[in-house]
């Protein structure tokens, strides 16, 4: 301002004088151009961040999550209390290209490999698996092997009722606090593991727990508690967790901790109304098959198509 006015008082002072009219210095018009040109230099500089926040606002995505599926455990999770109700995508609808968020995948195995084919190469890495059963090779031929996933150890008996809480749901990667989230709303625990080794070794003994239970329970025609607090069986689920749990370690390099059996009991008795039953075979126990035939396990499967 005292630069501007310096410039400006010979031309102010001739101004003064009746004799003589005012007619601006060389002085004042270069102050005066370089005032016009600062200003202008300072409205585009404006004018340009405003259209840079602008579009920056227009390419910003919105935070969608969205659920594959709309079975019990799909609706369960898209509609969890108090919080923003998920996007559901069902059989043969297309999931959405634009947005950004965790895009939960509640459906059978065998569905697997159709829903990422049908998944736009931007979301694919926001897919969130939450399936029973094997998928670790299924998820690196897809180079998915870094996508979140889940094991979930509650269980819903029929669409739309609450969940029975076992108490040990875990869940690893990019989107695990926003899964977490969702379980703990509809009153069930949820671990967020931040080790990828410790996941395996929870994901394993998942594994055993549903390709055990599941021919126990398929044959005995009893649920979960009824089988752990029958001797008979009880000494067969042993017997099988001591014929597979080798088997997984050697395939995937890990050595579980002690009590398997133990925590498996533990769980079963947590879902004891809860009927397991012998399911996408080529996931659960053909997968133990394929590898090992152990006595006891080849005499449980005999009776069960192997895929």
């Amino acid at each position: 301002m005292a630069f501007v006015l310096w410039n400006l008082l010979p031309c102010t002072a001739a101004a003064s004088s009746p004799r003589v009219v005012a007619v601006p210095c060389k002085r004042c018009v270069l102050a005066g151009t370089r005032i016009s040109r600062l200003c202008i230099f300072g409205f585009r500089s404006i004018h340009r961040l405003h259209l840079k926040m602008v579009v920056q606002s227009e390419r910003t995505p919105t935070l969608q999550e969205v659920v594959v599926g709309n079975g019990r455990i799909g609706s369960l999770l898209a509609r969890a209390p108090d919080m923003k109700e998920a996007l559901i995508v069902k059989r043969g609808e297309n999931i959405p290209e634009e947005g950004y968020g965790p895009i939960y995948v509640c459906t059978r195995n065998d569905d697997l490999s159709s829903i990422v084919d049908s998944t736009p190469e931007n979301r694919r890495a926001d897919l969130v698996f939450i399936q029973n059963g094997m998928i670790q090779t299924f998820l690196e031929d897809k180079n998915l092997s870094n996508n979140t996933q889940a094991l979930i150890y509650f269980a819903v008996a029929n669409k739309g009722d609450s969940p029975v809480d076992g108490g040990g749901t875990v869940v690893y990667g990019k989107w695990a606090e926003a899964f977490a989230k969702r379980v703990t709303s509809v009153g069930c625990k949820c671990s967020v593991l931040q080790d990828k080794t410790e996941f395996m070794k929870k994901m394993v003994e998942k594994l055993l727990w549903i390709c055990v239970m599941g021919p126990l329970c398929a044959k005995s025609q009893l649920t979960c508690g009824q089988v752990v607090a029958n001797e008979t069986y009880l000494q067969d689920l042993e017997g099988l967790v001591n014929e597979l749990q080798p088997i997984a370690e050697e395939a995937l390099h890990i050595k579980l901790d002690d009590g398997v059996v133990s925590r498996i009991i533990e769980y079963s008795k947590k879902v004891a109304d809860y009927r397991a039953g012998v399911k996408e075979i080529a996931w659960r126990n053909g997968w133990f098959l394929k590898r090992k035939k152990t006595p006891l396990h080849v005499s449980y499967m005999k009776d069960f198509h192997l895929e």
